[in-house]
């Protein structure tokens, strides 16, 4: 799903956008003035443009199926990309760019690119996101394609294909976590403010917190991917891209929207940057499974050791039909995930350690006070 326009009207795109940003600054300010006054009157107005987005982007995603007008466009181009955060992580993006018209006949074949044909009035295009391979994999360049639009202001519209769910585009799960973790914090805060005890508990609590869920989530992780009964094939597949990873930085866990390969160098951000227990590289892969008409993009993350990976080399991997992307690179370490994960953890408790030590020196002090008094 994404925001489309014609060629004509896609300035209004970049009017859009650049008053979306306007608004929102000035209401920050605003919100900064009126909470000098008022600090919760101030956060409300300050979020306030937040909260708007929120609740037409909401109602934009339940109307499309209902409203929107279903047209017939044409596949011109498919990417799979694979990008790389400053923690280590990974993630999978999928996009097909379709033209289409809102008439519903036939669209150029027209592109953005340079010295290519330009598009005639009324002819639209938009780069599609999927968050599910499965479409991907069957769509084809120069593939007639259902896509729904929802026409919005000038020529821009919200389209997405119209076999994609809606759903795919909500991330409900990470808005569970969200207020689960916003309403954990509101009750620690209201513990820490009834005595130097809740304080203290306040602390305990979010430091396990801080441990506990990374170690749960990192050995189920790693239990699933040393399961090689899970995947029984295997294959020969081309290295396309390596990623080095000597410096982990926790807080840096969204990959960006491009290859982005992680710096090789020393840790430079004091007080963020961990230095990797054990570094590791994110190797990018390409193969065709039997099952595949195409290529596919696999990744696994594996120790700097014996093994060297270039790009342009070949590696043998196991992966399940189910899920090939999910590769593993046969005779590989990944002893690198409970390793940084052990160097994380002593970095949360040592910093647990010292907040933890600061309140109990001050609530003996606090005693020693009323003591003497």
């Amino acid at each position: 799903m994404s925001i489309g326009a014609t060629a004509t009207d896609f300035g209004t795109t970049v009017i859009m956008t650049l008053a979306a940003l306007v608004i929102f600054t000035l209401m920050v300010g605003l919100g900064g003035l009126i909470g000098r006054r008022s600090p919760k009157l101030g956060l409300l107005v300050a979020l306030l443009p937040l909260f708007i987005a929120l609740c037409l982007g909401t109602a934009a995603l339940a109307s499309i199926n209902v409203v929107g007008k279903t047209v017939t466009g044409t596949v011109t181009q498919k990417q799979e990309t694979v990008s790389v955060a400053g923690a280590g992580t990974w993630a999978h993006y999928w996009a097909v760019t379709v033209n289409y018209r809102a008439d519903g006949s036939t669209p150029g074949t027209f592109s953005s690119a340079i010295n290519s044909t330009l598009p005639r009035a009324g002819d639209a295009s938009a780069t599609l996101d999927l968050r599910k391979p499965a479409l991907y994999d069957e769509l084809r360049v120069g593939d007639a394609v259902k896509v729904t639009f929802m026409p919005l202001i000038g020529g821009t519209a919200l389209v997405k294909l119209s076999a994609a769910s809606t759903s795919d585009f909500v991330a409900v799960e990470l808005l569970g976590w969200g207020v689960a973790l916003a309403i954990l914090i509101w009750l620690m805060f209201k513990l820490a403010n009834t005595s130097s005890w809740g304080c203290l508990g306040s602390a305990v609590v979010a430091g396990l917190i801080g441990i506990g869920g990374p170690l749960f989530y990192v050995y189920q992780d790693w239990r699933a991917l040393e399961d090689l009964a899970s995947k029984p094939l295997r294959a020969t597949a081309t290295i396309t891209d390596v990623a080095q990873v000597k410096c982990i930085r926790p807080y840096d866990v969204v990959p960006r929207y491009r290859n982005t390969a992680v710096s090789t160098h020393q840790c430079t951000r004091r007080g963020t940057d961990i230095e990797a227990a054990q570094p590791f590289d994110v190797v990018e892969m390409r193969f065709t499974p039997p099952n595949q008409r195409d290529a596919v993009i696999a990744v696994d993350a594996v120790n700097q050791g014996a093994q060297r990976f270039e790009k342009g080399g070949t590696v043998q991997i196991a992966y399940s039909a189910d899920n090939p992307r999910a590769a593993y690179i046969i005779g590989s370490n990944h002893s690198h995930r409970w390793r940084n994960l052990i160097g994380y953890v002593g970095w949360v408790a040592a910093g647990a350690a010292v907040v933890i030590g600061l309140l109990a020196f001050g609530f003996y002090r606090s005693k020693l006070l009323k003591r003497n008094q």
